[in-house]
């Protein structure tokens, strides 16, 4: 009975070295995401670029809607005036 243990303790030893081939290939598949995340850097250095012409877009945008603002302020304030002048009443 306790040669019967023994075999059945070293089995385990066995599946103990498989899982260790195992820990091997994610490495290797760890290096090639390493590459990938590289690729994505680049990528992410490509898009700054691209962001860099909304920014100028927006301060475009943001002078044309300072300068629309002020029209409409114009235009609002004439409008203002005309509710607030004398009505002349004909009998």
């Amino acid at each position: 009975m306790n040669d019967a243990s023994l075999h059945l303790n070293e089995t385990p030893l066995h599946f103990y070295n498989a899982p260790l081939h195992l820990n091997d290939a994610p490495l290797h598949l760890n290096d090639a995401s390493l590459r990938s995340n590289d690729a994505s850097l680049r990528l992410k250095d490509d898009e700054k670029h691209l962001t860099d012409a909304p920014l100028r877009l927006t301060d475009e945008v943001k002078q044309t809607a300072v300068r629309d603002s002020s029209d409409s302020d114009r235009s609002n304030l004439k409008t203002r005036n005309d509710l607030t002048s004398p009505v002349t009443v004909h009998p």
